[in-house]
């Protein structure tokens, strides 16, 4: 589905020789959610907790069929294992929150005329389609500070030991697909409704996919934070970690992570399209 939405995307973007005909200015204040290990299921509608997420976009509407604008969107993202159903997951006691700030291109396509007599009640229902940049940064509190854990590599990344993989990137790439409505308020208002998954290439957004190093041996080589923060199941064990086989399954590393956005917003339209001069009549 994303593939295909995605190529409908660019081939809007390759039009040529349009016109604009206005201008869309929008405000959005919506709620973004987390998809991935530390979410509360292991299915793949089970977001985390909400978080408030606001962004503002500017566009131009080619057509009654397709509007194309940029947005910025400033949002937070959380994931704690003791919101799981399942025992094995609240023993890892893993969480992690995460500012993300994401700055997308998109295609918004009016399906709405595509539907007989549907345009009479006034509602615009349109497919978005994009692609965003986005940053992120993992954190965990650990004796009462926040604590970045990329640079950390709790799953050894970088250290020569244990791995010989990179540390990730915390600038990523995210494909979107969504749905959303919009009807007006008068003449240059209008009030829209959107919901859009995005699909990450990453599955560090939790700073979880692979596995464990043994404790005893990450404390060794890496320190003390690093290895508290990496097997947290002393938090939960008296203060005794569990001492896992290096390797052994941390998270899901077939699984790339999501987030959603769903947001409320207002639009202001307005052209800057002249009406040609009527010629006057000579008496």
């Amino acid at each position: 589905m994303y593939k295909c939405s995605f190529l409908l995307f660019l081939s809007f973007l390759c039009i040529q020789s349009i016109t604009a005909q206005s201008y869309d200015l929008r405000g959005y204040f919506g709620v973004s959610y987390y998809l991935g290990d530390l979410a509360p299921y292991s299915h793949f509608l089970s977001y985390a907790e909400g978080h408030a997420a606001v962004g503002i976009s500017a566009g131009i509407k080619l057509d009654k069929v397709l509007t194309i604008h940029g947005r910025f969107t400033r949002a937070y993202l959380s994931g704690d294992d003791k919101n799981s159903a399942g025992s094995d997951r609240q023993n890892r006691n893993l969480n992690f929150v995460s500012p993300l700030y994401e700055y997308g291109l998109f295609a918004d396509i009016n399906i709405s005329t595509l539907i007989p007599h549907f345009d009479k009640y006034g509602i615009n229902v349109y497919l978005t389609n994009g692609i965003a940049l986005f940053k992120f940064n993992p954190q965990a509190y650990y004796d009462g500070q926040l604590i970045a854990l990329q640079p950390l590599g709790t799953e050894g990344q970088g250290v020569p030991e244990f791995n010989k993989a990179k540390p990730y990137g915390l600038l990523q790439i995210a494909l979107i697909t969504g749905l959303g409505f919009d009807f007006a308020v008068n003449e240059t208002l209008n009030f829209g409704l959107e919901l859009a998954p995005r699909k990450t290439f990453t599955d560090y957004l939790d700073d979880v996919s692979g596995s464990y190093i043994n404790f005893d041996e990450q404390l060794d080589v890496q320190g003390s934070l690093t290895a508290n923060l990496a097997n947290r199941t002393g938090e939960k064990n008296g203060g005794v970690p569990k001492q896992f086989i290096t390797g052994s399954q941390r998270g899901d590393s077939t699984d790339d992570d999501w987030y959603l956005l769903t947001s409320i917003y207002m639009s202001y339209r307005f052209s800057t399209k002249r009406e040609k001069a009527e010629p006057q009549k000579k008496e």
